[in-house]
């Protein structure tokens, strides 16, 4: 086997280079609101129903579900609820070279838990696919941050 070329390997540098550029930027995309609080202002509703206003400027809502290409609806219903509820599921537009992955669950329109780890694999199975869940039938905690532990 021969050595590689100077200009296959430039070529292998800089198209690795950009692919972790990719991967940075679509962290950040789903994981800015952790460091900023105008990204998790624009996902903190479902359903723009307040304005809200950072220094004087407004923030945009942002869908995560609109976000995301092959989207496919779920309906789940749990026991003793008469009422089916629906989980969007897709994948990021960057997949799978993201490893992007977890579920937005919100409850009567609030954000309780963003991006929650559902699964995660050493392998690239379920990388890149993402959640929207909105549910009414458990009790957020005070904080809104959680949910009320207790007995079922």
């Amino acid at each position: 086997r021969g050595a590689a070329s100077p200009a296959s390997a430039s070529a292998w540098v800089a198209s690795k280079a950009s692919k972790q550029e990719l991967a940075a930027e679509v962290e950040h995309k789903y994981f800015g609101y952790q460091s900023s609080l105008r990204q998790y202002a624009a996902i903190l509703y479902l359903r723009p129903t307040v304005s809200i206003i950072l220094r004087g400027q407004p923030v945009t809502n942002r869908s995560i579900a609109n976000d995301l290409k092959l989207v496919r609806p779920e309906l789940y219903q749990p026991r003793g609820h008469p009422r089916v509820y629906e989980i969007k599921l897709g994948f990021v537009n960057e997949a799978p070279n993201a490893a992007v992955s977890g579920c937005n669950v919100y409850c009567r329109n609030r954000l309780i838990k963003a991006m929650w780890g559902v699964y995660s694999s050493a392998s690239s199975h379920g990388r890149g696919v993402v959640g929207v869940v909105e549910i009414d039938f458990i009790r957020p905690a005070h904080d809104k941050q959680d949910f009320e532990h207790g007995d079922a």
